[in-house]
């Protein structure tokens, strides 16, 4: 990826990858961790199809 930064080539590996390709302590010291793996859960839940719109409805609401 010329041009690009180690660190977003990292954020790219682990976006299509998964965390567990990406060096431990650079994953242990994510601010708000817990909040971007719960969104990400989400996230991965509708794209594969087997979320619970309603649930989400409640979680993210809209206008």
């Amino acid at each position: 990826m010329s041009g690009v930064s180690e660190r977003y080539q990292e954020l790219f590996v682990g976006a299509l990858h998964g965390p567990s390709c990406l060096p431990k302590e650079r994953i242990e010291n994510v601010e708000l961790r817990d909040v971007i793996e719960f969104l990400a859960r989400d996230f991965t839940a509708v794209i594969e199809g087997r979320a619970d719109l309603e649930e989400l409805g409640k979680r993210y609401p809209g206008k």
